[in-house]
C-alpha cells in the first residue's frame, strides 16, 4: 500500500494486516523498490503524493504490475489529473475508505487476474 500520509498508511496498514500480507511505502520512489523486489496480488496506491502522482507511478510499471493497481484518493483532483486517472482504467476508491470497499476492490482485482 502506497500513501504519503503517515496516519493513513499506518492505520490502513494495520487494518489490512489483519487479513492480508502487506508492505507499505510512503511514496513512489520507495514503492518502486518494493515492486521491483516483490510480486504483489494488489497494489493500493494513493493518487496524490508529493514526489509524483500515483498515475505517474502506474505509467512506469510493466503491464502485469499495472493490472494490480487500485487507486485511492481523498483530495480534489485537477481536470488534467482526473482525465489521466480515468484513462488508466484502474479502479479508484474514495477516502475515507471502509473495510468492505477495500475488501471488494482487492477481491475484484484478484478475481480479474484469475486468482483466488
Amino acid at each position: 500500500m502506497i500513501d504519503d500520509d503517515d496516519g493513513v498508511r499506518k492505520s490502513l496498514g494495520r487494518l489490512l494486516a489483519e487479513r492480508h500480507e502487506i508492505d507499505t511505502a510512503s511514496g513512489a520512489a520507495p514503492a518502486r523498490a518494493l515492486l521491483a523486489a516483490n510480486a504483489y496480488d494488489v497494489v493500493l496506491c494513493d493518487v496524490m503524493m508529493p514526489d509524483e502522482t500515483g498515475v505517474d507511478l502506474l505509467g512506469s510499471l510493466d503491464a502485469e504490475a499495472a493490472k494490480r493497481v487500485v487507486f485511492m484518493t481523498g483530495g480534489v483532483l485537477g481536470a488534467e489529473l482526473q482525465d489521466r486517472l480515468q484513462q488508466t482504467g484502474r479502479p479508484v476508491l474514495l477516502k475515507p475508505l471502509s473495510v468492505s470497499t477495500i475488501d471488494a476492490a482487492i477481491r475484484d482485482t484478484v478475481t480479474a487476474l484469475g486468482r483466488r
